[in-house]
């Protein structure tokens, strides 16, 4: 098989043979082909390691079951949720995208600065709720706690 642009790879969640040269590969590997599919931030292992590859080849049979990706649709909004700021996918529908995670902040700016590199990424536009609050009013140790670093 000769290996094909990147750019013609299948992103419809089927899996592909990513070959990505020794700067663009994450650190923890260290083979410059991997099991790849299309995922929100590129190219994701079965681990969930962003790749960044430039070829690919088709996965020989048997194919490994797709992972039913699809690009995400609606707006990225941020929000105040009870103590906290979150960032989210809204879909068109107005319910939130529950096929994606949100993203919980202590702060209006780490929000914004979050939906604006998942914006980048997505090419998504943002949408704030209205009269958000400038901070949250609660403690490091409640935030640490709430995004999974701990009391």
């Amino acid at each position: 098989m000769i290996p094909r642009p990147i750019e013609t790879a299948p992103a419809d969640g089927s899996w592909i043979l990513g070959f990505v040269g020794e700067d663009e590969r994450p650190a923890a590997k260290r083979h410059p082909w991997a099991i790849l599919a299309r995922c929100d931030g590129g190219w994701g292992d079965e681990e969930g390691y962003l790749w960044w590859p430039t070829q690919w080849v088709p996965l020989p049979d048997p194919q490994p079951a797709p992972t039913n990706y699809a690009p995400p649709v609606g707006t990225i909004r941020i929000s105040f949720w009870h103590i906290m700021f979150a960032v989210w996918v809204e879909l068109p529908t107005g319910e939130r995208d529950e096929a994606r995670d949100h993203y919980p902040c202590g702060t209006l700016s780490a929000a914004r600065d979050r939906a604006r590199e998942w914006s980048g990424r997505t090419g998504l536009p943002v949408i704030e709720d209205p009269d958000l609050p400038e901070e949250a009013n609660f403690s490091g140790a409640a935030m640490r706690f709430l995004t999974g670093g701990g009391a």
